[in-house]
């Protein structure tokens, strides 16, 4: 019960922190303007509505995007986790210098809580809105969510890293228990999928700064080396990615609202 308490109070510090971030409506409450467009008979959007309703997605941008050669994106990503790897020395040494340093903690405790906030709200978002686009939105960034904490599970027993922590240095591995393994970073990766659909769907890549956010606590923790974070956002990010890409080859589309002769409909 003391389990359960110490739980639920962390969980609703997180989400208290997260909100005083200004973590948009979109991810806390759904986004309605995004997923509503007021049409008229003929099919034209008013100038009025135009005016109100909020900043839509932007379907050509879903299209460049999944045009992306899957080739050259994957490549970029081995590339950006090879390269973090000569950084993970160095990253540690400034982490031993601040991460005692007030501000620091700070940002250590939201980026810590973040990924358990985000997956949460996201769930309370799919399963009470779950007719609407939002909710399909929140829903993909559940599933993600899951499927990523298995790949991750499945790739820490493979992997079997020590943690900065443990003072054995960046290259050593085969010496903790195979499901503690530093890399990938759960963490890291979770806050990323769920983040992923939400900024592909609205157009909003600075949410990926808060997922970032959950990089740079595991770091400045000591918790992890720079290449397990990197690892854990490029895996979580693919895995929104995939899952966002799904939905939108299935056709979710925007929610209308159709202006009758005699009112909406």
């Amino acid at each position: 019960m003391n389990n359960f308490s110490a739980s639920a109070k962390k969980l609703a510090r997180a989400s208290s922190t997260l909100a005083s971030l200004g973590l948009p409506a979109m991810l806390l409450l759904g986004s309605p303007p995004a997923a509503c467009q007021v049409v008229a008979l003929d099919g034209s959007v008013p100038g009025t509505a135009r005016a109100h309703a909020g900043r839509q997605p932007d379907p050509s941008r879903d299209e460049a995007r999944l045009s992306w050669p899957t080739a050259t994106r994957l490549a970029g990503t081995v590339a950006l986790v090879g390269a973090s790897v000569l950084l993970d020395r160095p990253a540690d040494r400034w982490a031993i210098r601040h991460h005692l340093n007030g501000a620091i903690r700070i940002l250590r405790a939201v980026g810590d809580d973040a990924p358990i906030a985000l997956a949460t709200l996201a769930a309370g978002d799919a399963l009470f809105r779950s007719d609407s686009d939002d909710g399909q939105v929140a829903w993909q960034a559940v599933k993600a969510s899951v499927a990523t904490a298995t790949i991750v599970e499945i790739t820490k027993i493979g992997v079997d890293r020590s943690r900065p922590t443990q003072e054995r240095g960046a290259s050593d591995f085969g010496h903790e228990k195979r499901a503690d393994s530093s890399f990938p970073s759960l963490h890291t990766a979770v806050a990323w999928s769920v983040i992923t659909p939400y900024a592909e769907r609205y157009d909003a890549p600075w949410l990926y700064g808060l997922a970032a956010l959950t990089n740079f606590s595991r770091v400045a923790g000591r918790d992890h080396w720079l290449s397990d974070t990197i690892a854990g956002a490029a895996i979580g990010w693919w895995t929104g990615d995939l899952f966002h890409r799904r939905s939108v080859a299935d056709g979710q589309s925007t929610a209308s609202v159709f202006i009758m002769p005699h009112g909406l409909g």
